[in-house]
């Protein structure tokens, strides 16, 4: 197996497994929520803490989700414009549009790592019920940005080898 398409496997890989943690936080916070609704309505008894752990898992779903989301090219984009070119026109926007985003990303990348050090530091913790410390929450940023600027890198390589989508893993 040749080592860019063992990089593309593990990419694939590693979306799958951040898009897998999602899906169970989503689920830890839907549980959550129904069971804040449950003890505030149905005991008068509100739970604080459910609040609070949706917040933080709220930020980890959407930063690990991000990266699948591109890998299966699902992530929102405005073509009004784009469209109206040549497909060879628009290959070539795509591939800009997507070193640009790779450049914001690791500016994003570096500066949320700053900003969850800093946090970390001055010992800055939630407000709710729980005090968790907030660069639990705040790591999201760099840890699911990461993985989205390695994911561009491979939509970047595999434009530049020519590989379509995810027909790498069509040979496991």
């Amino acid at each position: 197996m040749r080592s860019d398409k063992g990089l593309f496997i593990l990419m694939d890989r590693l979306s799958g497994l951040g898009a897998a943690f999602a899906s169970l936080g989503y689920s830890v916070m839907a549980a959550g929520i129904f069971v804040s609704v449950v003890f505030r309505y149905v005991f008068a008894n509100p739970v604080g803490w459910t609040d609070e752990v949706t917040r933080f898992l709220l930020v980890w779903c959407v930063m690990l989700g991000m990266a699948f989301t591109l890998q299966q090219g699902r992530h929102i984009r405005v073509t009004t414009l784009v469209r109206n070119f040549s497909p060879k026109t628009q290959k070539i926007l795509e591939f800009i549009g997507d070193l640009i985003a790779l450049v914001v990303l690791c500016i994003f990348v570096f500066k949320s790592y700053q900003f969850s050090s800093f946090t970390k530091d001055i010992g800055e913790v939630s407000q709710g019920s729980l005090a968790l410390p907030l660069w639990c929450a705040n790591l999201a940023l760099p840890v699911g940005g990461g993985l989205f600027v390695l994911q561009y890198i491979v939509k970047i390589l595999r434009t530049l080898m020519g590989v379509k989508g995810n027909e790498v893993q069509a040979h496991h």
